[in-house]
């Protein structure tokens, strides 16, 4: 099915530097801390008589439709800025989440930690190591090291665990008499 577009002089759009339809559409009003495009539309109760909402939700309810109860718009490009309809698919927010997390842009405690990372903070830890010391090592908060070790943080979770005990076991000298 071919996407219908608007009329570049609707009033969302003339916000938007539409290019061809493989390029990104960046929006080019306001924006809020992580980089998305805001949108405000007038509506007929709240407070203000307005609502704001995301730049790239209104573009794709405009060309695809209403977005369903618990699904969220995410973006094939990687760019928060980005209006191009062909660029952004509905998912859960479990979908979005893992796809962050296999492009490599999951972030923990404000920097970028790989598994192989938080194996490693495991490891250290496990082996006495102290938090604030592993966290000054990665650049983290030491609450963040804690919540690593613990299991509440990070997106690879519970399945470290395999990882670390696997690293433990081969680095432990087996006890004498027993192969």
């Amino acid at each position: 099915m071919q996407l219908q577009l608007p009329s570049k002089h609707d009033g969302f759009w003339q916000h938007v530097r539409r290019g061809t339809p493989n390029q990104c559409w960046p929006w080019v009003a306001r924006f809020n801390h992580d980089g998305y495009g805001q949108f405000s539309e007038r509506v007929r109760r709240g407070p203000k008589g307005q609502r704001t909402i995301r730049a790239s939700r209104r573009a794709y309810e405009l060309t695809h439709g209403k977005i369903p109860l618990g699904k969220e718009v995410m973006h094939d490009c990687d760019n928060p800025a980005c209006c191009n309809p062909a660029h952004l698919l509905l998912g859960t927010h479990r979908d979005n989440i893992l796809d962050a997390v296999r492009k490599g842009r999951h972030r923990v405690g404000g920097q970028r930690l790989t598994r192989e990372d938080a194996v490693t903070i495991r490891d250290l830890c496990m082996r006495g190591s102290a938090q604030k010391d592993v966290a000054r090592m990665f650049g983290i908060a030491r609450s963040t090291v804690s919540h690593i070790v613990a299991y509440r943080r990070h997106p690879y979770g519970r399945h470290l665990c395999d990882a670390v005990a696997a690293r433990l076991k081969q680095s432990q000298p087996s006890p004498a008499g027993v192969s």
